[in-house]
């Protein structure tokens, strides 16, 4: 019957404050991770990630990076942006990940 229990008052209330975009990657010969947060995930942020990642390896390195199939990778600003930087990233798909795990332990182990 309504009103035969008394009511029970929530003493707090669940808050989202947002979500944060981490992209971070690792690397496999040294174990150091780069690293980045930000609000949003958008092209912008992705480029971000990749000048720091140049910013780490000499000029002469390829770097090799694992990519799901989000829109910010492959965005025309981040084609314009590897235009710039021609022969300085490999990106695999992610449902390719194991081939290039595979890969990285045969050549550098």
């Amino acid at each position: 019957m309504p009103g035969l229990h008394a009511a029970i008052s929530r003493d707090h209330e669940y808050i989202r404050h947002g979500t944060l975009s981490l992209l971070a990657g690792i690397d496999l010969l040294s174990g150091e991770v780069l690293g980045l947060v930000r609000d949003r995930h958008r092209s912008a942020e992705f480029i971000e990630f990749l000048r720091m990642t140049d910013a780490q390896y000499p000029s002469d390195a390829r770097i090799r990076i694992v990519l799901d199939n989000h829109s910010a990778h492959i965005s025309k600003e981040t084609r314009a942006y590897l235009v710039t930087v021609p022969n300085r990233f490999d990106f695999c798909l992610y449902a390719y990940a194991w081939l290039m795990a595979e890969l990285d332990r045969v050549l550098f182990r």
